[in-house]
């Protein structure tokens, strides 16, 4: 569309020539007079200095589209705006320096100082305020205020500049419902681009531990484990309390003669155990020293 209006204005421009003078205007020291272009002014040294067949294109300052040379439809406001533009059209640079390395990039708006300051081929670029844009190379289609910008990225809108603007207000948002289904917008912690997510992908925090529910019933009680097996026999007690010399003492065949008894011969006794079973029992019988 920017193409067709160019050449439009470039044919009424060159219908009005062949009628006419070339309808250019140069201050000193500014402009060409070899161009054979038409609806140029320029004022400032060396201001479309070169220019050959460019029109319409307007200069003011010292060196602003100062290589121009077919290059048409051009604004350059400020020393060394667009200076060296060749062929480059419909660039709008406003501010000193601003656009000063395009040669060939077109449809570009700067301006502010030094405002897409190293663009040479970049198309449909806008940058506002100083500086802005200034790190931009040949990526198209970006919008950068306030923020210079990356070299040779595309379709990409900064505005502001980290670490300086720390607070956001846009009317229009806030209370305001949308029509159709929306997904939230969401902000990269590192790069601060803004995007959105799909909701139902989220998940929340972890919630606080919620407080103990009551203790249960108790439940059966289990079967009663197996026997363990026999422990280790203790040691020999003290000498016999309440024994008197002579006082006899029976225990098991198998155990040792207690401290202060003397073994004095076996007893066997026969018993009928809680079973009704009819045992022999087998006795040391030991007496009191």
């Amino acid at each position: 569309m920017k193409n067709t209006t160019l050449s439009i204005i470039i044919i009424a421009a060159l219908a009005c020539e062949a009628n006419a003078q070339q309808y250019n205007e140069f201050g000193p020291d500014a402009g060409n007079s070899a161009m054979t272009s038409s609806f140029n002014t320029a004022y400032g040294y060396n201001a479309l200095g070169t220019n050959m067949t460019g029109n319409l294109n307007t200069a003011y300052g010292c060196g602003a589209l100062a290589r121009n040379t077919t290059g048409s439809a051009n604004t350059a406001n400020g020393d060394l705006a667009l200076a060296n533009n060749t062929i480059g059209s419909l660039n709008t640079a406003i501010g000193n320096g601003a656009l000063a390395f395009n040669t060939t990039g077109s449809n570009n708006t700067a301006i502010g100082d030094s405002v897409l300051l190293l663009n040479t081929s970049g198309a449909n670029n806008t940058a506002l305020g100083h500086e802005a844009g200034n790190r931009l190379t040949t990526g198209d289609n970006n919008i950068d205020i306030g923020n210079p910008g990356a070299a040779g990225e595309s379709n990409t809108i900064r505005i502001g500049t980290e670490g300086i603007q720390t607070n956001t207000y846009i009317s229009g948002i806030s209370g305001i419902t949308v029509p159709n289904a929306a997904n939230p917008v969401v902000v990269d912690s590192v790069s601060g681009q803004l995007g959105t997510v799909d909701i139902s992908t989220l998940i929340g925090p972890t919630g606080a531990t919620g407080v103990q529910g009551p203790s249960g019933s108790q439940g059966p009680v289990g079967p009663q484990g197996a026997t363990g097996p026999q422990g280790l026999a203790g040691v020999n007690g003290v000498d016999g309390v309440g024994f008197v010399p002579g006082a006899y003492l029976y225990l098991p065949s198998t155990s040792i003669a207690p401290n202060g008894f003397t073994k004095i011969g076996t007893k066997t006794d026969f018993i009928i155990d809680l079973r009704g079973r009819f045992k022999a029992l087998k006795m040391n019988v030991y007496q009191k020293n």
